[in-house]
């Protein structure tokens, strides 16, 4: 009879596989060939390789990567160096930058596919954040302020975002802002106005 062995371990390497070999962990061993995860880390990623084993062998290993999905916060989630939440209307996102930037070092390149954030002090233009977005925003409907953050002594670009979603005019929850950035589920989030101040 085949058994199926399952490993799986989290990726801080960028799936370098010298460094994997040493980080595996056997999750399954079973003639299922199905098996139900559980007790995963929230928006993180994993590597997992699955192979045969009868009495001809073991077969070569089959590998794969996934990533899990964030618990949503505020109708957002976080990506690397900001946060983000959102409502049916519009995307929020809080962006870390340097201490003493001034609103005249930051440039927001925004366009309905993509959003690119510099930072032009120090004397050379350093991008803070650049992707493209899952779906399209309204590029000319756009405000960012430099907000300076007392507790961490840190200084953060807010923008608003406005969706704009051509195929349909029901407007709804993203999943992400970034493609391949972490996500969120948003089909259990529900439709309503973003509460409150932006707690940055």
């Amino acid at each position: 009879d085949n058994v199926y062995q399952l490993q799986i371990c989290k990726d801080p390497t960028g799936g370098n596989p010298d460094v994997l070999d040493g980080l595996w962990e056997e999750i399954y061993r079973g003639e299922e060939c199905k098996f139900d995860c559980k007790d995963l880390i929230k928006a993180t990623r994993y590597n997992f390789r699955v192979r045969i084993v009868n009495s001809k062998g073991a077969s070569s290993w089959t590998t794969g990567e996934f990533e899990t999905r964030q618990e949503p916060v505020q109708h957002g989630g976080s990506g690397p160096g900001y946060i983000w939440r959102q409502n049916s209307q519009e995307i929020q996102l809080c962006i870390v930058c340097r201490a003493d930037a001034k609103a005249k070092d930051i440039g927001v390149d925004c366009r309905p596919q993509s959003l690119c954030v510099s930072d032009k002090g120090m004397g050379e233009s350093k991008i803070i954040l650049n992707g493209e977005f899952t779906k399209p925003v309204s590029h000319t409907d756009i405000a960012w302020i430099l907000h300076d953050d007392k507790r961490d002594k840190n200084k953060k670009v807010l923008i608003v975002l406005q969706k704009q979603d051509p195929t349909s005019k029901q407007k709804d929850h993203w999943r992400s802002v970034f493609k391949s950035h972490p996500f969120i589920d948003p089909r259990f989030l529900p439709q309503g106005i973003i509460p409150g101040k932006f707690e940055v």
